[in-house]
């Protein structure tokens, strides 16, 4: 893991119920002038945005108090729905840590970030299942996979995927996004999903 440090460059920040990890999908209907703005600016310019788990507060009211880890989301598709709403689906880049933020005349917030750039951590042995896990599950379900290319040999890319098909709430979720070493995020997966039982041997089936 490293951190790059873009505290130079402002970022929009979107604090929803929610936490997105790199390479997740997160659909948005957006309604708000100042997130209209927002995503008018991003499409233009071609910038991220950052996308923070509110603490306490509500979706869409400004004071919201967000945690300060998060993921940089990046604009896949949008369009204006037959509602008058853009509807867009964004994907996650990277991690991000808010360094300081404040809220414009109209309410965006936007802060400093550090960017965590996190490394291609192998699978260890012990919970490669989780990827076989995996596998199946998107072989059944082709429309819970993300695109291609996958990363089945990457630790972090396969905590990410299993966490966002479990029904963790959203302090697990953070504490799995933040979590610094990838190794340490399949262990806290593997709580929950422990693998699977071996076949019995053959002596035992006499």
């Amino acid at each position: 893991m490293s951190v790059d440090h873009a505290a130079q460059q402002s970022y929009p920040l979107f604090p929803l119920h929610t936490v997105l990890f790199p390479g997740g999908a997160l659909a948005l209907r957006i309604f708000e002038p100042r997130y209209v703005d927002m995503i008018g600016m991003c499409l233009r310019e071609g910038r991220e945005f950052g996308v923070v788990a509110i603490e306490q507060g509500s979706e869409g009211r400004p004071g919201a108090a967000f945690h300060l880890d998060g993921t940089l989301a990046r604009i896949e598709t949008w369009d204006q729905g037959d509602d008058g709403l853009l509807h867009l689906i964004v994907r996650g880049t990277r991690r991000c840590r808010v360094l300081d933020h404040g809220a414009a005349s109209n309410g965006l917030v936007s802060g400093h970030i550090d960017i965590i750039e996190e490394n291609g951590e192998a699978v260890p042995a012990a919970h490669r299942y989780l990827g076989k896990l995996l596998e199946t599950a998107y072989a059944a379900h082709p429309e819970l996979a993300p695109p291609e290319p996958w990363s089945f040999d990457n630790a972090a890319w396969i905590a990410y995927r299993c966490a966002e098909l479990l029904p963790f709430d959203i302090p697990a979720r953070l504490e799995i996004l933040t979590l610094e070493s990838p190794q340490q995020k399949l262990a806290t997966i593997a709580k929950s999903v422990p693998p699977p039982e071996p076949p019995p041997s053959a002596s035992a089936l006499h």
